[in-house]
């Protein structure tokens, strides 16, 4: 088809351009004409013969002008339709040199011309015959001309079909009928836009792209098409297209407050999360004499402990039993239950002990409160500044790059226990420097020591250069990214680019040296060995640690070297051992502590005690809900989503399918009187996050501290905290009448109300607050939710059920109707809690059953990285997956088919973090891991091929790909990526996610099997006996005896491939 709509173009050109031609030639050829009756009337004169020149010179200008107009409208039209002709650049070009031919012959007859009748002027003797000859050669090169063209117009006729043209691209909203700009043109008929027809649907009734084909015939039956796209949005809210990537957790917090504002109002206007009833609460005391430095909560720094101040010293109260404390002396009394397990903070994995720790040990950041007290900043404690980017690359104002130096302060230095005598150590032991760190981080590599390279916080988790290859012992230490660039500057590498925060972040509390030559001057092991004791440790933190009586008494003083000592008031912190939170309390009341918890029943007498202060916990408990309604519904989700575990013999209640009975529930309950007037101990939670939740980290902002997340209280109820019975009643009754007139239910009479019966589960643990807690929301839905027009009303079933079978047993398999839980997230990262709430269960806790975040229909408007406001529709879960790490994002939702097997496999890389360093064939391993070959696969699967590639990533990674083609679409076969490695050990620690002590060898054979006591106490005693019940092929399976590091210590077995080069992580016995 471009073929022939070029030529046509061409061949409109050409038609203008011979009707100038002729038009122009004839008016010289009469002009001609006119000189020869002058001539034959031998009365010429050389004034004639210029005024004739002159008017032949006024008809060639016009001739060059018709020309020079007829170029430019051709140029004008070859512009508009260059994507028509690219296919035939050869037809294009050899027209082009037939109309270059015409008119240079133009141009040269003309000139030919001018000349000749110049030296007819110059030559008044020229005979009348060399005149005529003259105008004779002229018109036969005219005629040659003309025929020429004629020639080609015939050609041309063969290709004389319609011409469409006009915009290929529209945007318009749902429901509307397209606009377009099309004009169709023929040769012999000219405009015949007014029979362009729409040939494919144009029933634009969802948001996405659409492709729209339109068709126009002429009267003789020559057909031409053209396609455009129409993407289609809703209210001028068009879907997202993101197709090099996007990720938004890179906006400002001023935008990315926007995007999740917008998340929360779907999820609330919808019930999706379910009902949010209350939150827990702990209930705190203070000292009469202590000054809160915040007197309202920070969901990170509390109310400010660390920094508050005392109005009285210690002379004034009883530091133990009955005695007082000493004049000028201010020391915080606080009491524990555990004593530390080691005082060297490499090797400890529980918080009680860190919490010690970090008394006595100072950080290169760390936090402190904002002006507002309501925020946090992460500023410099050892660090003289904030970390200084190598080669940066800033994106939307945030500076990234994988290279960081951090400045230190000069004026460090260690501090010991009062008892040691630290002229025992060799010259510079007290001078704290770059030097310090980096001995001790090769130290603790060269160790592994568990906080190295493990547990979260370590090297290896948060990308150093290197790090886990040189405990591989495949990396030199010159290798790694740990560097000292001079005493006061260490300098950071990373795998992957990082920001700013990010590294400010990960060094709060993290990474502190120890003394080098302490270390060195004691004992390697056991008694008296670093960190067994307060004389065995050296001090650089806001405290020293002086005494430690085990299961009795520890006690730290100020340490007056800190940098930062004059932001501290305690002299002192003491903690006394005190095992119940009972006796604790007992122990505030009679003045011998700074604060305790109000136990929960005693909140009542307290309740109006100035002292007290209330810190909301971070968990929204919430009524869960099936809303599948039916049971092809369940079934059809259980489809979509294989291994889900949705529980197929469990019937929905119907009416829960309805949003108007999710909003019941919603507006039904009076949180207030439940939680604080029932209960007593918990504060009413109208919506899924707490104050306490941050946007992110970085910018220190709550999830109410934006014009958006603020309004969201306001618009769901917040003055009566999401209570409005009118409102609920209204909403139950159309929810019944849709059930009535769906067929589910029918209407009761006045003397037998229709019951709606919903079968609650949760776990109360013998928690009488919880147990109030259910009993009033049974008692407020039943007395409420009454439909006195169709005599229909609920009853709620209660069941008690063990922890945590409430979530295992019923609501995480959508065996219940309702159900109370809740699932708290990371303070500091509230869009990295969205997840739980994605209809596709991708978190593994979703808990709401028969919704839908997968719908492209949520509008947000927002700054994007580009600097460029938006306005986009996105699915739920392409929102909150993009808020949280870089997606492909086609039509509002996360991008999985591809147009070529490279670009998948690109875009997953580089969704990782990584890019292709080179590339293998893969279906040797696939066979083993995936069971079958490439082609039994694509048959199965019903499409047009599936293959595996193997690839080794720039970061020396290698993972394999398993993708299948379908009607000239590329995705991910199944779970389509796997983590290959090339050692047992990588691929344990990978698969099962948990910190590894160690492996401590294959078992070979059956005997060695049977041998090993663990597997034989699971009942194990061959080879082929873990085959079977692992599903692992035994040609390639082998099993590995491991110790566990962590909270748990202890004796395992593993399953791995072991596939050629590869290690794959199979099975944990």
């Amino acid at each position: 088809m471009k073929k022939v709509l070029t030529l046509l173009v061409a061949a409109l050109f050409v038609f203008t351009l011979s009707a100038c031609d002729e038009e122009a030639l004839l008016d010289l050829q009469n002009s001609i004409g006119d000189l020869e009756t002058q001539l034959d009337a031998s009365d010429v004169s050389i004034a004639d013969l210029e005024t004739a020149n002159a008017a032949l010179q006024d008809d060639i200008t016009a001739l060059e002008a018709a020309l020079a107009e007829a170029n430019t409208a051709n140029a004008d039209l070859d512009q508009e339709l260059s994507d028509l002709s690219d296919s035939l650049d050869s037809v294009q070009t050899s027209f082009a040199e037939t109309v270059a031919a015409l008119q240079t012959q133009l141009e040269t007859t003309t000139t030919t011309f001018t000349e000749s009748l110049n030296a007819v002027a110059a030559e008044l003797g020229a005979s009348l015959d060399d005149a005529n000859a003259l105008i004779a050669s002229l018109q036969a090169e005219l005629d040659a001309s003309n025929a020429q063209i004629d020639d080609l117009l015939a050609q041309l006729a063969v290709y004389e079909i319609p011409l469409i043209v006009g915009r290929d691209y529209y945007e318009q909203n749902i429901y509307e009928e397209l606009d377009h700009s099309l004009t169709a043109f023929d040769l012999q008929e000219g405009d015949i836009t007014d029979r362009l027809v729409m040939t494919s649907p144009g029933s634009f009734d969802e948001v996405g792209t659409y492709t729209v084909t339109f068709e126009v015939t002429d009267s003789d039956g020559n057909t031409a098409d053209y396609e455009v796209t129409v993407l289609v949005g809703v209210d001028d809210f068009f879907p997202a297209n993101y197709l090099s990537g996007v990720d938004l957790g890179k906006l400002d917090t001023e935008n990315k407050g926007r995007v999740f504002a917008a998340l929360e109002r779907y999820l609330l206007e919808n019930v999706y999360g379910g009902v949010p009833l209350y939150t827990g609460a702990s209930r705190v005391m203070y000292s009469d004499r202590t000054t809160l430095y915040s007197p309202q909560y920070n969901g990170v720094m509390g109310f400010g402990t660390a920094f508050s101040d005392f109005t009285l010293d210690d002379s004034n109260v009883f530091m133990y039993e009955d005695v007082y404390g000493n004049v000028d002396e201010y020391t915080w009394r606080a009491s524990y239950r555990t004593d530390p397990v080691g005082l060297n903070p490499w090797v400890i994995d529980d918080a009680s002990t860190s919490d010690f720790i970090d008394l006595f040990s100072g950080s290169l950041y760390t936090f402190y409160f904002d002006a507002s007290k309501t925020g946090y900043e992460i500023n410099g404690d050892f660090a003289t500044g904030d970390p200084i980017a190598v080669d940066p690359e800033v994106i939307n104002g945030r500076t990234y790059a994988t290279t960081w130096q951090i400045p230190l302060r000069n004026d460090l230095v260690w501090t010991y226990h009062p008892d040691f005598d630290a002229s025992v150590l060799p010259a510079g032991h007290e001078v704290l420097d770059a030097n310090d760190y980096l001995w001790t981080w090769q130290y603790a590599l060269d160790n592994d020591w568990f906080r190295a390279i493990a547990g979260g916080g370590d090297f290896i988790t948060n990308g150093v250069k290197n790090a886990a290859e040189y405990v591989a012992e495949t990396k030199t230490w010159d290798e790694v990214g740990l560097k000292a660039v001079d005493d006061y500057t260490i300098e950071l590498e990373f795998t992957s680019s990082k920001s700013m925060f990010d590294v400010k972040y990960s060094l709060v509390n993290n990474w502190q040296p120890i003394n080098q030559e302490l270390f060195e001057y004691l004992p390697a092991d056991g008694a008296g060995s670093y960190g067994t004791s307060p004389e065995t440790v050296a001090n650089n933190g806001v405290y020293v640690f002086e005494e430690w009586t085990s299961g009795q008494f520890l006690f730290f003083s100020k340490n007056p070297d800190h940098p930062h000592a004059d932001m501290y008031n305690y002299t002192g912190q003491q903690f006394r051992y005190i095992e119940t939170d009972e006796q604790r309390f007992e122990e505030f009341l009679a003045g011998r502590l700074e604060s305790s918890s109000v136990p929960s029943a005693r909140v009542t007498e307290f309740a109006t005690d100035p002292r007290v202060k209330t810190a909301p916990a971070a968990t929204t408990w919430r009524l869960m809900i099936n809303g599948f309604g039916t049971e092809a519904v369940r079934d059809q989700y259980i489809a979509d989503h294989p291994g889900s575990g949705i529980a197929d013999d469990y019937v929905p209640e119907p009416i829960l399918q309805y949003l108007e009975m999710r909003k019941a529930l919603y507006y039904g309950f009076d949180r207030y009187e439940a939680a604080v007037n029932v209960v007593k101990t918990y504060l009413p939670a109208f919506t899924y996050f707490a104050s306490t939740y941050f946007l992110d980290a970085e910018g220190g902002i709550s999830v109410r501290g934006t014009e958006e997340g603020a309004a969201i209280l306001d618009d769901f109820g917040g003055g009566t905290y999401g209570y409005s019975p009118d409102a609920a009643v209204a909403y139950f009754e159309s929810a019944v009448a849709r059930g009535i007139a769906d067929g589910f239910y029918t209407a009761g009479t006045p003397e037998a109300y229709t019951v709606i019966s919903l079968d609650l589960y949760y776990a109360s643990s013998g928690n009488t607050g919880a147990q109030n807690m259910v009993a009033e929301l049974k008692q407020q839905y039943e007395s409420l939710l009454v439909d006195d027009a169709n005599y229909v009303r609920v009853v709620i079933n209660v069941n008690d059920v063990e922890f945590p079978n409430n979530y295992y047993d019923y609501m995480m398999v959508a065996a219940m109707d309702l159900g109370i839980g809740g699932i708290s997230g990371g303070l500091l990262d509230a869009p990295g809690f969205l997840d739980v709430f994605q209809d596709d269960n991708i978190s593994g806790f979703t808990l709401n059953w028969g919704i839908d975040t997968h719908s492209v229909n949520i509008p947000v408007t927002y700054v994007n990285l580009d600097g460029d406001t938006v306005f986009e529709l996105w699915s739920y879960n392409a929102l909150v997956q993009a808020l949280n790490n870089k997606k492909y994002v086609r039509d509002g939702v996360l991008q999985s088919v591809f147009d070529s097997k490279d670009e998948l496999i690109d875009a997953y890389l580089d969704m990782a973090g990584t890019s292709r360093d080179s590339a293998m064939d893969g279906a040797n391993v696939a066979l083993y891991i995936l069971g079958d070959t490439m082609e039994n696969l694509a048959a199965d699967a019903g499409v047009d091929a599936v293959t595996a590639t193997i690839i080794v990533t720039a970061d020396g990674g290698n993972i394999l790909y398993v993708v299948q083609e379908d009607d000239g679409g590329f995705e991910l076969y199944g779970d389509g990526e796997y983590a290959l490695f090339t050692d047992a050990e990588a691929a344990i620690k990978a698969h099962s996610g948990y910190p590894l002590g160690s492996v401590d060898g294959q078992l070979v054979d059956d005997a060695a099997i049977a041998g090993n006591a663990y597997l034989s106490g699971l009942g194990y005693s061959t080879l082929q006996e873990i085959a079977d019940d692992t599903g692992a092929p035994i040609d390639y399976m082998e099993v590995y005896a491991v110790t566990w590091a962590g909270n748990y210590t202890g004796s395992d077995a593993y399953v791995v491939l072991h596939i050629g080069d590869y290690f794959v992580g199979w099975a944990w016995l």
